[in-house]
């Protein structure tokens, strides 16, 4: 049976939650304020996380943005729970790549059903995922990717082409080609994945942090000429707002 990690830092809603998901059979873990549900999180990988926003040491949104950072809980499907229910909170937490959004006060019929929902998508996402996965591993072997590099429009853009398999053995070098163009005077910096047979969620990761960096250089990360399996990964991880998306090189520069 599925963990869920609730983190709620109202005892009785908690407790409220956690009866109710034992009664369904789910083995449950709970933490009372942000910083210590990270923590859980990254111990345990629940299967799912139902978070609050409001809440002492770490809000629910800076809670999702550490967790999405990090590859292990990238894809874990996360649930906002929360009194706040404004377009603008809607808007901000599922661009940070949450999955649901239940507003106090829920019934157990709503908890349920979004629970369900998620954790049903996941599993039929894992699967699509690992198939991907197989038959990237039968075209390409060694898993090892090659990635070029080369300024274009006079120093404005960064276009960065990683090929073959991009996974946790070699993502730091895609991360340290992005910071060094980054660093080169690049603004823009645009990850072609023509050539790219399958990315994990390492990659995905590190895709993720580099685009922070580019942010803080006040710059902008596109990402173009991605597969099925590659928006398979971004809807996995709910990262499908994160990036802008370009069906090649040619969109890019139109735009």
């Amino acid at each position: 049976m599925a963990t869920i990690l609730i983190i709620e830092d109202e005892k009785a809603i908690q407790s409220n939650i956690q009866e109710i998901l034992e009664l369904e059979d789910f083995e449950v873990l709970t933490a009372d304020n942000g910083k210590a549900g990270v923590a859980i999180a990254l111990s345990f990988l629940p299967d799912l996380i139902v978070c609050d926003i409001s809440m002492p040491e770490m809000t629910g949104y800076e809670v999702l943005s550490a967790l999405r950072e990090h590859p292990d809980t990238i894809q874990t499907p996360f649930i906002f729970l929360s009194a706040m229910a404004t377009k603008t909170d809607l808007r901000k937490g599922m661009s940070l790549g949450a999955d649901d959004y239940l507003t106090k006060p829920f019934t157990t019929v709503e908890l349920r059903e979004a629970i369900e929902s998620r954790l049903e998508k996941q599993a039929k996402m894992k699967e699509r995922y690992a198939q991907a996965l197989a038959e990237a591993q039968n075209i390409q072997s060694g898993g090892v990717t090659t990635i070029s590099t080369q300024s274009d429009r006079n120093n404005a853009v960064g276009v960065i082409k990683p090929t073959g398999v991009l996974d946790i053995t070699n993502c730091g070098l895609l991360r340290a080609e992005i910071v060094e163009s980054v660093n080169a005077g690049c603004r823009n910096i645009l990850v072609d994945c023509q050539n790219l047979t399958f990315m994990d969620s390492s990659a995905l990761a590190t895709l993720v942090l580099a685009s922070q960096k580019v942010r803080e250089a006040n710059g902008k990360l596109s990402i173009c000429s991605i597969d099925n399996q590659i928006k398979m990964l971004f809807t996995l991880s709910s990262m499908d707002d994160i990036f802008e998306i370009y069906a090649d090189s040619e969109e890019f520069y139109a735009n």
